[in-house]
């Protein structure tokens, strides 16, 4: 069967509706109306039971609105707190948590059809573990350890964004989805980009985004640069590279000088975050990756890649030291000083490493109380003073000892496994990709979990829900890639 006849195929079963189905949703909502008012609901309840239904009708049509509509709100430019939540008694929900839900019951339609095609394979076996285990989690917080349900169901909520791997594989099924979907998370990335660079020239005197807008610091002290760190760093960081991995694997590449520019934009934002360790951890990926390349790649990886980011950094600098610009100059001398200081002697002596050395010690003392099942979600580690910085109380920098804090080896295993079989996936499956856009996508994908994963020892990315929320849909891209019959040209 030809790609465009199994691309047929998929695309009529896609989720149209019928006369009877589109009945049923209208006299649905004119119930809904009339039993709001029957009982006396606030006619608040009743634009909000318009508005669910309306959503549900939207979302059965272009599911991949409603996942693009979850990145905006959590991985952009865009606070999840900053959000109007919705009580449900135990606690609050988000914009963000109701659409997700809505996916979730649509997604779980899809599996239950009998035409579904996607089966579980190890990786998805691992994440269900883990959600089970984060349940577990989660009671043993609440009921034997003294949290409260606001805070148990809390993390929880953080936690659960997860689950987005699985509505991208159970709603993504045709081109057109895949199509929006991809171009519209670009889109997002450029978005967050554009606006990091524009508040570097505003600086951190007035402030257009939420997240970290401070002036950037190194051992030196403060320097007369801007440092950002907005809810969607990980999406640019991912999306940073995927671009080079694209650049530098994919063979016939028709929209390469697009991909230099993405490359340059996504690499302005990866630089104004001065994270450190997402610097490292890109260089890491790409070292191993053209280490372990076939030789007879490696010469058209650097012409590809290597050489256009270095004739870019010249350009830059030779631009900040020729120019009156005092930005361009603070922000390369800045950048300077924050790459630099990873060989100083007294790194280790930071306050940065101390203080964090101390969370870990703590942090250590506890789990060795509770190995198995840990303190449970949401559970305090450690006593700090000051009520100002009473967050510190329950956060850790090293992401590996917050799940075995929060859930203990029940929680941790299942969730390490779930990213290790997905990297050996890509390895073994995703290599076998006859188109080699695709494969340098898959690949792309790969590399930038592994980043993930070495971030994960200093900030906590596994454990939050603006990065989480990007490392999923970037995960489930992989298996839609795998499981759906599709046009490359379609993407490019």
């Amino acid at each position: 069967m030809s790609i465009n006849s199994q691309h047929k195929k998929i695309s009529n079963s896609n989720f149209d509706m019928n006369g009877r189905e589109t009945a049923y949703v209208l006299i649905s909502v004119v119930i809904g109306i009339l039993v709001s008012f029957m009982f006396l609901i606030t006619p608040w309840i009743s634009v909000v039971l318009i508005c669910a239904v309306i959503s549900m009708i939207v979302l059965k049509k272009r599911p991949e609105i409603g996942l693009l509509a979850i990145i905006a709100l959590v991985s952009s430019i865009v606070f999840e707190e900053s959000l109007p939540p919705v009580s449900i008694g135990l606690g609050n929900l988000y914009v963000p948590d109701l659409i997700l839900l809505l996916l979730l019951m649509l997604s779980l339609l899809n599996f239950l059809k009998k035409d579904n095609n996607i089966k579980f394979n190890v990786v998805e076996i691992f994440l269900i573990l883990f959600i089970l285990s984060i349940v577990i989690s989660a009671v043993n917080a609440i009921k034997f350890n003294s949290v409260s349900i606001n805070d148990g169901l809390g993390r929880f909520r953080i936690l659960s964004y997860y689950l987005m791997y699985f509505t991208v594989i159970f709603l993504i099924r045709s081109n057109n989805q895949l199509k929006v979907f991809g171009r519209g998370i670009f889109i997002l990335g450029i978005i967050v980009s554009m606006a990091m660079v524009l508040q570097a020239i505003l600086g951190d005197s007035v402030k257009i985004m939420p997240g970290r807008v401070e002036a950037a610091y190194s051992s030196a002290g403060f320097d007369d640069a801007t440092r950002i760190l907005p809810p969607g760093q990980m999406l640019v960081h991912f999306l940073f590279v995927i671009s080079g991995s694209v650049l530098a694997f994919s063979e016939e590449l028709k929209n390469r000088k697009l991909f230099y520019l993405l490359l340059v934009v996504f690499g302005a934002g990866e630089l104004l975050t001065y994270n450190r360790s997402f610097w490292v951890s890109a260089f890491v990926v790409f070292f191993g990756a053209f280490v372990l390349f076939r030789k007879s790649n490696k010469y058209g990886v650097i012409l590809k890649v290597v050489v256009p980011i270095l004739v870019a950094f010249l350009f830059f600098i030779s631009i900040s030291y020729f120019s009156p610009s005092q930005f361009l100059n603070g922000h390369l001398i800045s950048i300077e000083k924050r790459f630099s200081s990873l060989f100083e002697n007294n790194l280790f002596e930071s306050d940065s490493l101390r203080y964090r050395t101390e969370e870990n010690r703590a942090a250590i003392k506890v789990i060795k109380g509770n190995p198995v099942f840990g303190n449970g979600l949401g559970n305090k580690y450690r006593n700090v003073i000051d009520p100002l910085f009473e967050d510190r109380e329950t956060y850790i920098h090293n992401g590996y000892l917050w799940i075995l804090l929060n859930a203990g080896l029940v929680g941790a295993i299942p969730l390490i496994f779930f990213f290790m079989t997905f990297i050996w996936k890509i390895k073994k499956v995703a290599m076998k990709s006859p188109d080699s856009f695709v494969r340098s996508v898959k690949v792309g994908v790969g590399l930038a979990t592994i980043t993930a994963l070495l971030i994960n020892f200093v900030n906590p990315v596994t454990m939050m829900a603006k990065s989480i929320v990007v490392i999923a849909v970037a995960m489930g891209i992989v298996r839609v890639l795998d499981s759906t019959a599709f046009d490359p040209d379609a993407f490019q």
